[in-house]
């Protein structure tokens, strides 16, 4: 695939680049030299050779793209794409299918159009040229619908196609145009084609430009959509073939600066000697882009059929990485920085304005300091995981899953709560930190490796190979869940102050109405989860039942679950209004009676009967009622509605986080 995706790019580029180098730069070049026709009817008819070849590469190489890109969609063999029933499936039910008909309707217009070209007259010539030119870019640009772009949706599908249609015919007029100018550097034989070569020369060199600066911009627009963080860009694959293309774009534009710098400049008819020497330097360097763009092609064909970093995992190369959390923070030493890095820029500046090579050193040095300083400063250890983001939500199943895994190969050390005080903690060396602490100083990912491999110089061991790697995410989301519980613990039935406490997401289900979930209500609702039991509960439930078109006015969403499965209130339950009572959740039960540790009773003598958790629209947990206790200010429904109406009119804040944060 990536094979037959290097040489559709590749000829659908030169295609394009042709006739741009043709119009934009010969023709205008030709004239300004005073050739003859037959100079630019030896030049057109070469060059339409090479769109021709190119055009029946695209054809070819378009064709056994389709045969196994249905093999892929129709998970069958190459040879079972033939199928008719395969075929018409991939052709009109799928985007690929339905863009591959376009581009050959396109392809056979062009076809079509280099055909009238070749005894057209001068005027139609010009029509025809044009209209080939803009067939042609019309086939490259379509190349955008078979790539990451078309997977978007909304305003990103259209912001991230119309980047991807500039880059590729950016691509193209730069780098298609490249076996044009080698051919025309290759040509002069004469002052009046040595002029013509000068002048073309410089044109591309003027149209090269253009385009770096094109791909820069829409390469960066790219890169947003599909890397989506730094460290994807050295620990995915994507990211590391992103960065050979880099490179080998970076050489190109060292190549074109070199030919537009220091050899075009000497492109005078006055001196033949030293300009066919520079004509003989400048198709090197042409020859020498043309292979680095060809490489680049064979990346582009590459990261087609890759996964996107964006959506992969990636594994960190590099033993250590720089804390930027602490380099943000980190003031009085990133001023005095900028101070230095400023000041090495204006002297870098005037050693090129005054071309003193040690001036211009001096003022790289400066930079170099001051950048290597900053790096052995924030620069902390590292881990393959260090970057990894949690593809487990944090949702009360897998709290709840995780609670069985702490308890079984972490509590022992680490206490109940995560405090450091298990039963073997005294007996150890070294006491074992208090992972609410951990947790919020390390990357989820540092937690995730510590976890799975052990900690080196200590007695903890690795549970990588005994849990998984997918039970060790719920085994942090319970610890996560700790943190938020200990940050939690001074909860009552006010809501204020705010703290953060972000309540475990969670799905429910009321009678038959479709399922749904504690994240689909932020922003929208306030949550009034209520935990009960019978017979204990059913004169809060009707109390609850009295109140809830009140509710539904000041935007309150209200949940009631079971604290036992055998406990569901019927749905014909008399008083109880029915669209509040949940389905039974056991794990969603589970996980939020962490949440009644109080910071007067840490082990409670007596389990809760009856909790009700306000949450607030932004997902976090901002008051909470129990019972036994002592009586509830919310016996009081007014107490209750007075609280809610205070979260009404709290300025809105950002939503609870969905992952961990450090």
């Amino acid at each position: 695939m990536a094979a037959l995706r290097l040489v559709h790019f590749g000829a659908a580029v030169v295609i394009t680049g042709e006739f741009a180098f043709l119009l934009c730069v010969a023709r205008p070049a030709l004239q300004e030299s005073g050739q003859t026709a037959g100079a630019w009817f030896e030049l057109c008819n070469r060059m339409m050779r090479v769109v021709a070849w190119s055009l029946a590469l695209v054809l070819v190489s378009g064709t056994l793209w389709f045969f196994v890109q249905a093999a892929a969609m129709s998970d069958a063999s190459v040879a079972g794409a033939f199928e008719r029933e395969t075929l018409l499936a991939v052709l009109m039910e799928t985007l690929f299918g339905r863009v591959w008909i376009v581009r050959l309707a396109i392809a056979a217009a062009l076809g079509a159009a280099l055909f009238l070209l070749r005894p057209a007259s001068r005027p139609r010539e010009t029509v025809l040229l044009g209209l080939c030119a803009a067939l042609a870019s019309s086939l490259l640009a379509s190349l955008a619908w078979v790539g990451h772009a078309a997977a978007e949706q909304g305003v990103t599908r259209i912001v991230h196609l119309c980047a991807d249609i500039a880059h590729l015919l950016a691509a193209g007029a730069w780098l298609g145009g490249l076996p044009a100018l080698v051919f025309v550097l290759a040509w002069p034989a004469s002052v009046g084609r040595l002029q013509f070569a000068a002048l073309a020369t410089r044109r591309f060199s003027t149209i090269g430009m253009t385009s770096v600066g094109t791909l820069l911009l829409t390469g960066a627009v790219n890169a947003w959509y599909t890397l989506g963080s730094v460290p994807a860009l050295f620990g995915t694959g994507y990211g590391r073939l992103l960065c050979a293309k880099l490179a080998l774009f970076a050489a190109m534009v060292t190549l074109a600066g070199v030919n537009r710098l220091r050899l075009t400049p000497q492109l005078s008819p006055t001196a033949q000697e030293s300009a066919q020497r520079a004509f003989t330097r400048l198709r090197r360097n042409a020859i020498a882009e043309t292979v680095l763009g060809l490489a680049v092609l064979g990346i582009v064909g590459a990261l087609g059929v890759t996964v996107p970093a964006l959506h992969a995992q990636p594994a960190w190369p590099f033993s250590h990485t720089l804390d930027w959390d602490a380099f943000s923070a980190s003031r009085k030493i990133f001023l005095p920085a900028l101070v230095v890095v400023s000041a090495a820029s204006v002297v870098f500046a005037v050693g090129v304005l005054t071309r003193r090579r040690e001036i211009v050193a001096g003022g790289i040095a400066a930079a170099a300091v001051v950048v290597l300083t900053l790096i052995w400063r924030f620069a902390v250890p590292s881990f393959p995981t260090t970057y990894f983001e949690s593809p487990v939500q944090y949702n009360a199943a897998s709290v709840a899953r995780g609670a069985p895994l702490y308890a079984e190969h972490c509590a022992v050390c680490h206490g109940r709560y995560g405090n450091g005080d298990g039963p073997l903690a005294d007996s150890l060396a070294k006491r074992p930190p208090n992972l609410t602490d951990s947790l919020s100083r390390r990357r989820e990912g540092d937690l995730l490796w510590s976890i799975g491999h052990g900690i080196p110089g200590t007695l903890m061991p690795g549970f990588g190979d005994s849990i998984g790697e997918e039970r060790l995410w719920d085994l942090l989301n319970f610890m996560r869940a700790q943190a938020n519980v200990d940050a939690g613990r001074r909860m009552d039935e006010f809501v204020e102050p705010w703290r953060p406490v972000t309540a475990p997401d969670f799905t429910f289900q009321i009678g038959r109405g479709s399922q749904q979930s504690l994240a689909q209500q932020r922003g929208r609702n306030i949550v009034l989860l209520v935990f009960y039991s019978l017979p204990q509960s059913i004169p809060r439930l009707r109390a609850l039942s009295d109140v809830v078109p009140r509710f539904d006015r000041l935007g309150v969403q209200v949940i009631a679950v079971p604290m036992k499965e055998a406990d569901t209130v019927p749905r014909n339950a008399s008083g109880i209004d029915a669209n509040m009572a949940a389905e039974p959740d056991l794990s969603l039960t589970a996980a939020y009676a962490m949440f009644t540790r109080t910071i007067a009773d840490i082990d409670p003598p007596l389990a809760p009967y009856h909790v009700e958790f306000l949450i607030d629209r932004q997902g976090y947990l901002r008051a909470r009622s129990m019972l036994p206790g002592k009586e509830s200010r919310w016996t009081s429904m007014s107490e209750l509605l007075r609280q809610v109406v205070l979260l009404n009119e709290e300025k809105s804040r950002p939503p609870a986080p969905r992952r961990h944060g450090h």
